[in-house]
């Protein structure tokens, strides 16, 4: 069939990002991977960048990019298996705290406020001012919610 064409054709586009390191339409890849395959895509994207300690801040900001479109506009069960594998990405590549922490701040979910907090805490000149104070936003909002 066609979708199954389509389907192959994504997945085959997207391991060669993989591959080969490419950022060119890597956030559309992932994104139509993650559209069609839900969480075996978002899986998959874990195990291959987030998980991968040698993928480069721009492949990851990628692909950091279409989970957020997936996460803000896609099913709810689905944004739930994205905050988890944003844990993974954050605990393998820290650098990546502050785009994690928008999307969580965004989607008012705390489930990573413990750890960001702690990163924070622990490097406090890692971030520009800016950043510094959208975790620091985020950690107040996630406590707020939890009394």
């Amino acid at each position: 069939s066609e979708d199954e064409r389509d389907r192959e054709f994504i997945a085959e586009s997207l391991r060669s990002a993989e591959r080969y390191s490419l950022t060119t339409n890597l956030a559309a890849w992932a994104t139509a991977a993650s559209e069609l395959d839900g969480e075996m895509a978002i899986d998959s994207i874990e195990a291959t960048y987030f998980r991968d300690p040698e993928r480069s801040e721009k492949e990851l900001e990628q692909i950091a990019l279409a989970l957020s479109v997936q996460g803000g506009s896609g099913p709810g069960a689905l944004r739930d298996r994205i905050v988890a594998s944003y844990g993974t990405l954050i605990a393998t590549h820290p650098s990546m705290v502050g785009k994690v922490a928008l999307d969580l701040i965004a989607w008012k979910r705390d489930e990573l406020a413990a750890e960001i907090a702690s990163y924070v805490a622990a490097n406090p000149r890692a971030f520009d001012f800016k950043t510094t104070l959208q975790l620091r936003a985020y950690g107040r909002q996630a406590g707020a919610r939890g009394e």
